[in-house]
């Protein structure tokens, strides 16, 4: 294909050189990049956008608001208040159908509903939790719970905290034992 005939990816029919200095393929015309290709929709992200100007929830001041976010509302009936999460219950952020969308009533739901299905994915059992040393799923009450950062509920098998615990000790036996030696 001959440069001149190269043509930008967005479908808006500007002609574009199909490799910048460095020899990398090029498939949009400078600033083109974000627009979608005539027909579809557009995206931010892993979301399909569309022009909803005077939302609340436009995407800065582009006046985009995300698909799912609008199909919810439908739903609803209403705006979404504030600090709510839309979540894709299969996880395709593409499918933004009412049977595949959950709203949240604020992130950490959002989260505990990510965190749920990985379990369900990984081990069968969505009400299990992953310990923190070894990455293995068990039932909450084999593990010790507890909050890290003070907000995020986490937990361990006693038999990891007490080999963690005994690594740690001993690395830490072993710095004081040479600081010692050094002393001397």
């Amino acid at each position: 294909m001959n440069e001149a005939h190269v043509l930008c990816g967005c479908g808006c029919g500007a002609p574009i050189v199909p490799f910048d200095r460095s020899g990398k393929p090029q498939k949009f015309a400078r600033g083109h990049n974000r627009r979608a290709p005539q027909g579809l929709p557009r995206r931010s992200g892993n979301y399909s956008v569309i022009p909803t100007p005077g939302h609340p929830r436009a995407i800065s001041s582009h006046e985009y608001v995300k698909e799912h976010i609008l199909v919810a509302e439908k739903a609803l009936g209403k705006a979404l208040p504030p600090g709510v999460i839309v979540h894709h219950y299969d996880g395709d952020g593409h499918r933004n159908v009412n049977g595949n969308l959950v709203i949240c009533q604020d992130q950490g739901y959002h989260m505990l509903l990510h965190r749920r299905g990985r379990a369900l994915s990984e081990c069968g059992h969505s009400d299990w939790m992953k310990c923190g040393h070894c990455g293995n799923y068990s039932p909450k009450n084999d593990l010790k719970l507890h909050l890290s950062y003070g907000k995020y509920l986490i937990g361990d098998h006693a038999e990891c905290i007490k080999e963690s615990n005994r690594i740690h000790y001993q690395n830490n036996r072993e710095k004081i034992l040479l600081s010692k030696k050094v002393k001397k």
